[in-house]
């Protein structure tokens, strides 16, 4: 906390907002809810991200007025790990094209749930009314799904902008719990009630069904 307010004392433009632990959703949530810029990213707190991020984002959105920007990962692995590379496809680099589209190109593939991968227009999230479960694990999933069946114009560019780390003992790599058992079934059902609301389940019945299998 210390360190923290001497980056906000040296710094104008960061601001702390100080709160017991909650989870990583609430976090999030809160975050959202006080943001004053036009754009949002997310950043883990044991992963780091390219000096170059903030300007090649600039970049990315000037060119195009879009929703969200998509970018790619470095693997940085502490411990040994079966994650795979956080890579999209190059085939869907440089188009712009709707969410949606892009959740089907992307999907099995080239498709993440972490919702550090992107770049969000404010006005977007909050238009649509898109926040993170709080008090589960595995938030992203819903956020992230959400985000690509809302989205009216995606844009994807191969930089490697932000640095995932497999460290011992994190949510990914950490000892299976009861709670972690539960929480996937719980986030697979809501994956397949949002599905189901916009319709998806009727319009590309295939992808529908390998989407909501896949987490389990």
């Amino acid at each position: 906390l210390e360190i923290c307010k001497k980056y906000c004392q040296i710094f104008s433009n960061m601001r702390l907002i100080s709160q017991d632990n909650k989870g990583l959703g609430v976090a999030r949530n809160v975050g959202m809810k006080n943001v004053m810029s036009e754009y949002i990213v997310f950043v883990d707190s044991d992963d780091y991200v390219n000096k170059n991020m903030c300007e090649k984002i600039k970049k990315g959105i000037h060119l195009n007025t879009i929703d969200v920007l998509y970018f790619n990962a470095s693997m940085q692995y502490d411990v040994p790990s079966n994650e795979k590379p956080m890579t999209h496809s190059e085939e869907l680099d440089y188009y712009k094209m709707s969410g949606k589209n892009y959740l089907y190109k992307s999907f099995p593939e080239s498709h993440s749930f972490s919702a550090c991968l992107a770049v969000y227009k404010a006005s977007f999230l909050k238009g649509n009314n898109i926040s993170f479960p709080e008090n589960t694990y595995f938030e992203d999933n819903l956020f992230s799904l959400k985000v690509a069946l809302e989205a009216e114009s995606v844009y994807s560019i191969s930089d490697k902008l932000y640095i995932r780390r497999c460290r011992a003992n994190s949510i990914m790599s950490g000892e299976i719990s009861v709670k972690k058992c539960i929480d996937t079934v719980s986030v697979q059902s809501s994956l397949w009630k949002c599905l189901k609301e916009k319709k998806v389940d009727i319009e590309n019945e295939d992808f529908t069904r390998r989407f909501v299998l896949a987490g389990i």
